[in-house]
């Protein structure tokens, strides 16, 4: 038998041995045996393809490209094969480039700009066109060199990447070229500007192929920096309701804190989903949207915005059972209110005002015992707090008169007054009046001298609130 007829042999016995081993997932044992194939017959084209064809589903594109590359070195125009090599080879390409592209986006967020223009660099070898390349290109020398590239030249660029994707419909590239517009604009504190660019991207981008949040959240910025809270508050909305990101916590309470240091509550803020935003506040500003409610009378929504929070938020647990136990009994529900307050001291028993209102509690639901338990468990807590002396000396001496929560009822039998001075009391108090001695109480309800001094030890005065810093409000 002839050499080249032994080897004829040999060279399909290793084809069926390749298959084979390619069937049973052993792809590396295949290419092998068809490297055994090249080594016998440099040019086998099957051979050569069937590696390539390996790489390829392994998404091992570059390995895959420089095979078919040899292939086309070695292939004739005439054969058959041709123009499965061209097809096979494009398809390689194209894969191979949106591997590349896909790395570049990952440089580029981790900010190693060589290596994106090192990929984008290699991508312009197989495309010297691509849009997509040339906006990640321009934007990593826009941010290498910040401060002494030209920022003219960056736009010069963007211009004409913009003018090609009109002309191309190309809503991807759209999209991210009036984004790199906005966050440029936005560097330069040129608020208006960034915000029209951000609306151009979401109206012109094609948002299937990009996120959108990071739009909202930034056009919500601009909206805050012009003083638009309400148009800020909207696409933060939206942005909670598309993902979690935590800079989404960060945006909207700098909302909530202007409101809350104004003693502001818009009226457009009825009209928003305040439940989808609640798990987004921090306490003091959840606080206040809830102390807003229920004096507005609107406990069970207050409640529900409260429950949402402690549904979807694991972090500070205590305090929200805690504001959950006040709303409760701020609106007389006492039993309910004990069970919140049970709670929050059963994640957190090192609080004095959990223990403080759960002893006022026990005092509503007439449980003196454990009312003076858990105002004596406050005071070890917090000694120098005078609330809580306060009531304690209150429990313990049932004659004493506590003006901040007593009820209509107790003022006029501790105080003798008549029920419409106690109307008066009680109405004013719901509106914020404080008495902090017994000179203004005594002149407001026109006490005689001897009634001035039987009532001075009996009534339990306000204290008079601290004055608090301020607080900066940024961007």
């Amino acid at each position: 038998m002839s050499n080249f007829t032994d080897n004829d042999a040999i060279i399909a016995a290793y084809h069926r041995q390749a298959k084979a081993k390619k069937l049973s997932g052993d792809t590396q044992g295949a290419i092998d045996d068809y490297t055994k194939i090249i080594k016998l017959k440099p040019n086998d084209i099957v051979s050569r393809i069937n590696i390539g064809n390996i790489y390829y589903n392994q998404r091992q594109y570059e390995k895959a490209l420089a095979i078919y590359n040899k292939v086309f070195s070695i292939i004739s125009d005439d054969d058959d094969m041709i123009e499965t090599v061209k097809e096979n080879r494009e398809k390689i390409i194209h894969q191979y480039v949106l591997q590349l592209l896909e790395q570049a986006a990952k440089e580029y967020e981790s900010k190693n700009y060589n290596k994106v223009f090192s990929l984008t660099d290699k991508i312009f070898t197989f495309d010297c066109n691509n849009k997509q390349a040339r906006m990640t290109h321009i934007k990593t020398k826009y941010y290498e060199v910040l401060g002494f590239f030209a920022e003219d030249e960056t736009l010069k660029n963007l211009d004409i990447l913009e003018n090609e994707a009109i002309n191309e419909n190309n809503r991807n590239i759209l999209g991210q070229i009036y984004e790199f517009r906005g966050n440029i604009a936005f560097e330069n504190t040129k608020y208006r500007e960034a915000l029209n660019y951000f609306t151009l991207a979401l109206e012109k981008g094609d948002l299937s192929n990009y996120t959108s949040n990071n739009l909202y959240i930034m056009r919500g910025r601009c909206y805050f920096a012009l003083n638009q809270y309400k148009e800020a508050l909207l696409d933060y909305l939206i942005a909670c309701s598309n993902t979690q990101n935590d800079s989404i916590n960060i945006y909207l309470n700098l909302i909530f804190d202007v409101y809350r240091e104004n003693n502001e509550f818009p009226t457009y803020l009825y009209d928003i989903d305040l439940c989808e935003i609640s798990p987004f506040l921090y306490v003091e500003n959840l606080e206040y949207v809830l102390n807003h409610f229920s004096k507005d009378g609107k406990f069970e929504l207050a409640i529900e915005i409260i429950s949402t929070v402690l549904d979807y938020n694991e972090y500070e647990e205590d305090y929200h059972y805690f504001l959950k136990g006040k709303l409760y009994y701020e609106n007389k529900q006492y039993k309910e209110a004990l069970t919140e307050f049970n709670t929050a001291i059963e994640f957190n028993s090192q609080n004095g005002d959990y223990f403080y209102f759960r002893g006022l509690t026990y005092v509503a639901l007439k449980d003196t015992k454990n009312a003076q338990n858990d105002l004596i468990a406050a005071l070890e807590l917090t000694p120098d707090n005078q609330d809580y002396k306060y009531n304690l000396e209150l429990i313990n001496n049932p004659n004493l008169l506590n003006l901040k929560m007593c009820s209509k009822e107790r003022f006029v039998q501790i105080t003798g007054l008549s029920e419409e001075q106690a109307d008066k009391f009680i109405k004013d108090r719901n509106n914020g009046k404080q008495y902090y001695d017994i000179e203004s109480f005594a002149f407001d309800f026109e006490l005689q001298p001897h009634e001035k001094l039987l009532l001075q030890d009996k009534l339990i005065f306000a204290h008079k609130p601290k004055n608090k810093l301020g607080r900066k409000i940024d961007i």
